[in-house]
């Protein structure tokens, strides 16, 4: 950074994460080469099994699938990387039902099953790996008031043959009527054309298979069942223990990373996002219809902003408008810039929605505001000798904050006597701080650990303040467009707590990550 001395410039030391508050759990990242050890007895076995035969299903993705003839998926990407590090080619074989490699796998035909339940009743007849992978299943009907699987007590659901909820609903839940089918798509379809009352499965696959295939969501509800987790395991024929045992120790030496950027390709980082009908008026829906909402994102991180890398909205608040925008089948348009730029766009009517605002009298005048959907606490921050305990520490002196941030507004009325200086970003205000031209900076306490944590900076020390409480963070909509508000509000309320926590801890997770990366 322009202007900083090289002393400041270092790794992130744990002063600093208890300072944030935010080391939880992370580990540091996995050093080791790519390819595993293996024993004089693991080589000779190889030497003689140059390949392994692996099921390739036709349609259940995102785990396991093909399009065109080509492997896809989390379990496949998953297998991809377990062969790496044991130095083995796969031969993937297509073109049969569960049911059908599940024979393949008793006869001895086929080497691995890489997307499999370990039950009770299999542990005879295959040998089955630690699971790596866990999610829970969601109930997707067509019938109103399920809520959990025991309202689907004489309803009829559609399982696919020998998965692992077929025996599941028949030995626990015999008052279920099964329709059995070859795959989970036919499921599906059956739930749609009112075949059967529902069916049982990942969210992802469900969510995945219904827009792949153009399905309707009309009429139908998703509905999350926690109690019903489904693991995800290898499993190999009984004659060749050491394939499994290899596959486990290849598995012991996946890192984190290597886990989390999988999960975050093909399941979502882990969120089992539901979708959720919401009760919208029929001026709304049309409104719908016939609108594209332009939005406008500043760099807020981690709290939201535009990732430029994968051209996509990100961040806390981020997640929770792409569920609300996913939910409300909502046509969108992303404007990314500073947020001084974005606020006079929007007060010209350049821009429809503002999804991360503070409340403030002035705003209130040209925009319409949703009820909070975030708490967040914000803190002051300085240098590492500064004297500076409170914001009455601070009279007569400088104040760095962001242009246009709602709070600018508050620290004038309680503290006159402060000097404020209105900076374009983060980046600014901690320059400032660098170079002794202000004493402090105010903004968002997570987003400032984030730009520390990434930038390698230490110097710096969090000043907790109680003279602002938590703040609310709004959706803030186009005055003209009232009808937008309601539709946001509609969105806004089928968003869970339970969900809301989710998305946070998903981010909190990805913060500590970056705090420790170098450590």
């Amino acid at each position: 950074m322009e202007g900083i001395e090289l002393k400041y410039i270092a790794k992130i030391s744990i002063a600093l994460l208890l300072m944030c508050g935010l080391l939880l759990s992370a580990k540091p990242l996995n050093s080791q080469s790519n390819k595993i050890k293996l024993s004089k007895e693991e080589v000779k076995f190889l030497e003689g099994y140059p390949v392994v035969k692996v099921q390739n299903e036709r349609n259940w993705p995102p785990h396991n699938y093909n399009e065109d003839g080509v492997p896809k998926g989390f379990s496949i990407d998953y297998m991809n990387l377990i062969a790496s590090k044991i130095g083995i080619k796969i031969d993937y074989i297509q073109g049969y039902t569960w049911s059908e490699f599940m024979q393949q796998l008793k006869d001895e035909k086929l080497d691995v099953i890489i997307n499999i339940r370990r039950l009770e009743s299999r542990d005879n007849i295959f040998n089955f790996t630690k699971p790596y992978i866990k999610s829970a299943k969601t109930i997707f009907t067509n019938q109103p008031n399920i809520n959990s699987i025991e309202d689907l007590h004489g309803k009829v659901i559609a399982i696919p043959k020998d998965y692992y909820m077929h025996r599941f609903l028949t030995k626990y839940y015999p008052e279920i009527e099964l329709d059995i089918y070859d795959n989970v798509l036919d499921c599906i379809k059956s739930v749609v054309e009112k075949k059967a009352d529902a069916v049982i499965d990942d969210f992802s696959v469900i969510n995945y298979l219904m827009k792949q295939n153009g399905l309707s969501l009309e009429n139908v509800a998703i509905i999350q069942d926690i109690r019903m987790t489904n693991y995800l395991n290898f499993a190999t024929k009984t004659s060749q223990p050491i394939l499994r045992d290899l596959f486990q120790k290849a598995m012991d030496a996946v890192t984190d990373e290597e886990k989390n950027r999988l999960i975050d390709k093909w399941l979502d980082g882990g969120r089992a996002i539901v979708d959720k009908k919401i009760d919208l008026t029929f001026e709304e829906k049309e409104w719908l219809k016939n609108n594209t909402v332009v939005i406008g994102v500043s760099p807020w991180k981690p709290v939201g902003f535009f990732n430029e890398k994968e051209q996509k909205l990100d961040g806390v608040s981020g997640d929770v408008f792409k569920l609300v925008s996913r939910r409300l089948n909502m046509k969108v348009k992303i404007i990314h810039d500073r947020w001084s730029i974005l606020l006079d766009a929007f007060k010209e009517h350049k821009i429809d929605l503002l999804p991360s605002a503070y409340y403030t009298k002035e705003r209130a005048k040209f925009g319409l505001y949703s009820q909070p959907y975030l708490y967040t606490k914000e803190s002051l921050f300085v240098k590492n000798n500064s004297k500076i305990k409170t914001f009455s520490d601070l009279k007569n002196k400088k104040l760095a904050i962001l242009k246009g941030y709602g709070t600018i507004e508050k620290i004038k009325i309680k503290f006159p006597d402060i000097k404020i200086i209105e900076t374009k970003n983060i980046d600014e205000s901690v320059k400032l701080i660098y170079s002794g031209e202000v004493d402090a900076m105010f903004d968002l306490q997570l987003a400032v650990a984030d730009y520390l944590a990434n930038n390698m900076l230490v110097g710096i020390r969090e000043v907790f303040q109680e003279d602002f409480v938590s703040s609310g963070i709004h959706y803030l909509s186009n005055e003209n467009k009232p009808i937008l508000q309601s539709i946001l509000q509609k969105g806004l309320d089928s968003v869970t707590e339970e969900e809301k926590k989710n998305i946070v801890n998903v981010w909190l997770h990805k913060t500590n990550k970056s705090m420790v990366k170098d450590n």
